[in-house]
Formats: C-alpha cells, sequence, structure tokens
C-alpha cells in the first residue's frame, strides 16, 4: 500500500528503525560503537552513563512510537480513519512487533551470553586464590569481573527496553483491533 492511502503507514514503517527494512539493527549498533565502560567509584555515576547508552541506542524508536501514538489518536478524534486504513495499520504494526520481536529475542540471547561470561570469568577468578576466606575470594573474583558484571546488566536493560517497545507496539494494534469490533458492532446496530 502506498503512503498515500494510508498515512500511518510512513510512521509504522519507521518503528523498527528502518523504513526499508535493511537498516541497522539495534544489535548491529551495539557492535558498531564503543562499549567498554571506564569505570567510576560512583556507583551511581555507572548506571547513569549505563542508561544514557541505552537511551541513545532506543530513543530514535520511542520518539517514533510517541508519534505514532499521537498521529492515531488524532485520527481516532476526528473519525478520520476507516475500516480499511485501520487493518492495514493494525498489519504494518503487526510486521514492526516481528521485527522487534526478534530484535529482543536476540537481545536477550546476548545477555544470556554474557551472563554466562560474567559467572564463568567469576568462578575462574574465585578459584585463582587457593588460600583465603570465602569473602577474600568472593572480594577477588568481583573485582576481576567488573568488566563483565556490567556488560552483563548492559545487555539485560537492552532486552528489557526492547520487551517494553514491543509491548508498545502490541499496545496500539490491540486499540485499532478494538476499534474495529467497536465500529462493526456500532454499524450493525444502525
Amino acid at each position: 500500500m502506498s503512503d498515500d492511502f494510508n498515512p500511518l503507514e510512513r510512521k509504522i514503517k519507521k518503528i523498527s528503525g528502518r523504513e526499508d527494512l535493511s537498516g541497522p539493527s539495534i544489535r548491529e549498533l551495539i557492535k558498531t560503537q564503543d562499549f567498554k565502560f571506564e569505570w567510576q567509584e560512583d556507583e551511581r555515576k555507572l548506571l547513569d552513563r549505563i542508561n544514557m547508552k541505552v537511551e541513545d541506542l532506543t530513543a530514535e524508536r520511542n520518539q517514533i512510537i510517541t508519534e505514532l501514538v499521537e498521529a492515531i489518536k488524532e485520527e481516532l478524534e476526528r473519525s478520520n480513519i476507516e475500516g480499511v486504513i485501520l487493518e492495514s495499520t493494525i498489519y504494518e504494526l503487526a510486521i514492526q512487533a516481528k521485527k522487534i520481536e526478534e530484535e529482543a529475542v536476540q537481545a536477550h540471547l546476548d545477555y544470556k551470553f554474557a551472563q554466562q561470561i560474567y559467572d564463568d570469568e567469576f568462578w575462574e577468578a574465585y578459584r585463582h586464590i587457593v588460600d583465603g576466606t570465602r569473602e577474600d575470594k568472593t572480594a577477588y573474583a568481583m573485582s576481576r569481573t567488573i568488566q563483565s558484571r556490567y556488560y552483563s546488566f548492559f545487555q539485560y536493560y537492552v532486552m528489557k527496553k526492547l520487551q517494553t517497545q514491543l509491548e508498545q507496539v502490541k499496545s496500539i494494534q490491540r486499540l485499532l483491533e478494538n476499534t474495529i469490533v467497536r465500529e462493526s458492532r456500532r454499524a450493525v446496530n444502525y
């Protein structure tokens, strides 16, 4: 369908960050950027830095979803959306939801792998000290695995952000499906 037929279609296609479906995914963007964190002593600063990096990765899609919600709201308030356009919009949202879901699944796998690396590094460092208390071994292992621990958290955060975006898109889709049902019931009652 052309953008002339469905004015919301272009906004919907931008949700995935790739209008022509061939641009880089969030995972690809992660690989192209330097995500080695130079940790500071203040843990809050670390969390803020992680948050900024994840927000940078997802900000454009968040903005597009917000704009899409506003555009749909305006169209619904004006009762300006026809049934065929609603159905087309739902279809396009389903396509975008599938792409975001694929990214979320991959982000989940990346997180699980990063978590496994952290666990492996932790236990290797833990076993490195032969003598000493459990607390000594744990402290040593924690100090040796800072990078992998925080990278694992970063991957977890990316995964959760993608899952949230997926839920937002599915929520918009359900809203439109409910609108079609309401409109069809209204038409039957007249």
